[in-house]
């Protein structure tokens, strides 16, 4: 049960981070990422407190992984964005 409290303080420390910057942002790209992370981050901590209740169904888990190195990409390309890098082939 520990573990969904971790959870739960997790996915308000994502939200809160995203009801600070949206304010912020003039970027569509970025804007359009931010909004990937919240839903994302939704499904992480939905995915995950299922799996603890559940007693870890093996497909439920691996979901639960899929989505959270998802999660993970979602950020790398908001941090891409927002450094404002040029690359050669034009995003």
């Amino acid at each position: 049960m520990k573990l969904i409290y971790l959870g739960v303080v997790i996915l308000l420390i994502a939200l809160y981070f995203y009801w600070k910057v949206r304010k912020q942002i003039h970027s569509g790209k970025f804007r359009a990422i931010l909004g990937l992370f919240v839903i994302l981050i939704s499904l992480q901590y939905t995915f995950g407190v299922l799996v603890i209740m559940l007693k870890v169904p093996v497909s439920l888990a691996i979901t639960h992984q899929i989505t959270a190195f998802i999660l993970y990409l979602t950020v790398l390309a908001g941090l891409y964005v927002s450094s404002g890098y040029k690359s050669r082939f034009g995003f």
